[in-house]
């Protein structure tokens, strides 16, 4: 396999987690040749939307940015053939999942921002990301609903969408996201003109999605509209994640399709069929601080998994449409399955980093969720390193240190502070490690403090 580097490094006091960050490990490697590729076995390809995941995966458990590099470039010498990245690369077979595509975009925006790397951003991936986004802004909007339009491979999770039409949900929540972080790149290579039209198009697109996909009725978004022009019955978990995940939510539907997305509503909604589609309920769960049901997901479903007495994570859970009698599922070691080692650092243990290259990092600890914790995060300019355990008296002891090269910020989560410490955070020299106690601040004190 490629040969990665042992940089990343997480422990905590659950055993089932650190089970499942050494299976994503070995999923990982098992899938990292000259490219990422979807299984050691079945197809060993590698398929672009499934690389961006993986992608997040290696940034934190390897440090590695050259291949996260490489699966970038083939992606935009890709769009020599065709209008949208191709949903595999290098091949012959011209096929189009556009999610991928988009999903392509923003690895290597992810790509940027983990490494730092500008003049790979202005002269590969802009110029690349504006000639498909053009194209799709040209020859891809439907003049009637105003949303994006294409007859491709509408793939997103291996379970029963309803998306065998024209019009998708997923593609048009991707598309907002793909406009947006379009617009972010023409900024930095200095493209005013292109990041204004990106953000309008994004905006407008958002707002014909709450038009015509929208089911006031439901409470939800649907998975379509049919080729026919009738809107599609069919309610997904995945789908209302991904319009809440990208932006394109109004407030008051967001309180609608909530119950949805967090599992509380299930009656005629189609539930997540793979790890991959399930990294995107991951990423919002975090993203909106509900860490401690992110963690409960990945008990339920990776854990799952290694009740099976796997040494690898699955393309599909057994409820995907990919098994089938004896066999819960195709492909038992497909890399897009490690998402829980990207979000254990990024969400649990708060890794955030605040400018590209990493040389700014913060770190909200949620110290509320598990006794104790302990992990390695890489950096291009070296690593930061984060534990913390669990005192009799209810309070948390955090030791935090970074390299020389690195400014780290310690934040506690929300409704904790830092002891004998004034301000809501606590900045760190470079190359400095500190000591402190954070204490749950809306618990009522004992009569003895």
């Amino acid at each position: 396999h490629y040969p990665a580097a042992d940089r990343g490094m997480f422990a905590c006091s659950d055993a089932l987690l650190n089970n499942v960050w050494r299976t994503c490990r070995q999923t990982m490697l098992c899938c990292m040749e000259d490219t990422f590729v979807d299984c050691p076995l079945y197809e060993q390809s590698y398929w672009l939307g499934d690389a961006r995941n993986e992608a997040l995966v290696c940034y934190m458990m390897f440090g590695d940015t050259r291949l996260v590099r490489r699966c970038c470039e083939l992606g935009g010498e890709s769009l020599g053939r065709g209008d949208l990245a191709h949903m595999r690369v290098p091949t012959r077979w011209p096929r189009v999942i556009p999610a991928w595509s988009f999903l392509w975009l923003r690895m290597c925006w992810e790509n940027y921002w983990y490494s730092g790397d500008r003049d790979a951003l202005v002269t590969r991936f802009f110029p690349d990301a504006r000639k498909m986004l053009d194209a799709c802004l040209q020859n891809y909007i439907d003049p009637k609903t105003g949303l994006f339009s294409i007859t491709a491979w509408q793939f997103f999770d291996w379970i029963g969408l309803d998306n065998g039409h024209r019009i998708v949900t997923h593609n048009n929540t991707f598309l907002v996201d793909s406009l947006r972080l379009g617009a972010r790149m023409a900024e930095i290579a200095g493209d005013q003109p292109t990041a204004s039209r990106y953000r309008a198009a994004a905006d407008r697109l958002a707002a014909r999605i709450n038009d015509h996909l929208w089911d006031d009725a439901r409470g939800a978004y649907v998975d379509s509209i049919h080729n026919d022009g009738a809107r599609s019955t069919s309610v997904s978990r995945q789908i209302n994640t991904l319009a809440l995940l990208h932006g394109v939510v109004p407030p008051d539907r967001e309180k609608r399709a909530l119950p949805i997305v967090l599992g509380d509503q299930t009656d005629g909604v189609v539930q997540f069929g793979s790890p991959f589609a399930t990294l995107y309920l991951l990423e919002y769960l975090g993203e909106t601080g509900r860490v401690a049901p992110m963690l409960d997901v990945i008990r339920d479903l990776w854990g799952g998994m290694m009740d099976a007495q796997t040494t690898t994570f699955w393309e599909s859970f057994a409820n995907g449409n990919l098994g089938g009698g004896r066999y819960p599922t195709r492909s038992y070691c497909h890399a897009w399955s490690a998402g829980p080692a990207y979000v254990f650092s990024r969400y649990l243990i708060g890794a955030r980093i605040e400018e590209p290259g990493g040389s700014r990092l913060s770190l909200t600890p949620r110290v509320d969720c598990l006794d104790r914790a302990d992990a390695r995060i890489p950096l291009p300019a070296g690593e930061a390193r984060l534990s913390w355990t669990r005192q009799p008296d209810g309070s948390v002891q955090v030791t935090l240190s970074a390299s020389p090269e690195i400014h780290a910020t310690l934040q506690p989560p929300p409704g904790w502070g830092i002891l004998d410490h004034k301000g809501p955070t606590l900045e760190i020299k470079p190359g400095e490690e500190i000591t402190v106690s954070l204490k749950d601040t809306t618990s009522p004190p004992s009569r003895y403090e």
